[in-house]
């Protein structure tokens, strides 16, 4: 929702969508006027998923499927991007903190790189001390009855900022 609401965001840039799942976020930077998306997930049918649902909902340009994992090395994949969007990957610590270690290492490589992550407010998210310094919340959305039942009763998806 937040890409849709604010294109400005990714227009003209090339994104990155890590963790793309099915590509809602890859198909709405495309929407919003990206000029090329890598949609990033470890599982090869998530990459058949993304560019289905590209094909069903007419977006048509530059989506790139990827399967490399990008927390586990790969990281040649973050260099030519511009916006890296992250969504609901904070299940538990190791991952939480590999995503983290992935931000740092993204903004390290220009500072005007952008970093956007959405999230129901899992504990990770909720306790890492180091989340709080790095990201602000840009914005919350309430998420749909259907949607909390389908999310074990989170009510809302935050969308963090980095600093």
């Amino acid at each position: 929702r937040t890409i849709l609401d604010n294109p400005q965001l990714v227009r003209r840039k090339k994104v990155l969508d890590l963790g793309s799942g099915c590509g809602a976020v890859a198909i709405a930077a495309m929407a919003s006027g990206a000029t090329m998306v890598v949609a990033n997930d470890i599982d090869p049918d998530a990459a058949t998923a993304v560019l289905a649902n590209a094909e069903l909902n007419h977006i048509s340009g530059d989506i790139v499927t990827e399967t490399r994992d990008v927390l586990n090395g790969n990281f040649d994949i973050i260099e030519d991007i511009d916006v890296l969007l992250i969504g609901d990957m904070f299940y538990d610590e190791h991952i939480g903190g590999s995503v983290l270690n992935l931000c740092k290492k993204f903004k390290a490589l220009d500072r005007s790189k952008d970093i956007l992550m959405g999230d129901p407010g899992r504990w990770f998210l909720e306790t890492s001390s180091e989340v709080d310094s790095l990201f602000w919340c840009m914005a919350k959305h309430t998420l749909t009855e259907e949607c909390r039942r389908e999310n074990y009763g989170f009510h809302h998806g935050m969308v963090w900022r980095f600093r």
